[in-house]
């Protein structure tokens, strides 16, 4: 069994959640969430494929693709409705918003 693609997939999902903890923009963010959806497609297709149940494997992993789009593609509306209208799209800009 090759451990390579799991690995890669386990160090995706790792990048994305450091990113996620360590950046202050809504953009870093949200890229850091869509690497790890990334990572946890990737390893549902490998376990999938070393399972020999390939299709499951593939299904769930365009799930996590999909399930990772969605919320992507709101944020980075958001984002840009931010910046637009404070010139700057940080965590801390969130904190001063109100209702």
């Amino acid at each position: 069994m090759n451990q390579a693609p799991l690995m890669t997939a386990i160090g995706l999902f790792s990048l994305g959640i450091l990113a996620m903890l360590t950046r202050r923009t809504i953009l870093g963010i949200l890229l850091g969430f869509q690497t790890t959806a990334l990572g946890a497609a990737l390893a549902a297709v490998v376990v999938g494929k070393e399972s020999e149940v390939l299709v499951k494997g593939q299904l769930l992993g365009l799930i996590f693709l999909l399930g990772g789009v969605i919320p992507l593609i709101g944020g980075f509306s958001f984002s840009v409705r931010l910046f637009y209208l404070r010139t700057k799209a940080t965590l801390d800009e969130l904190e001063n918003l109100k209702g």
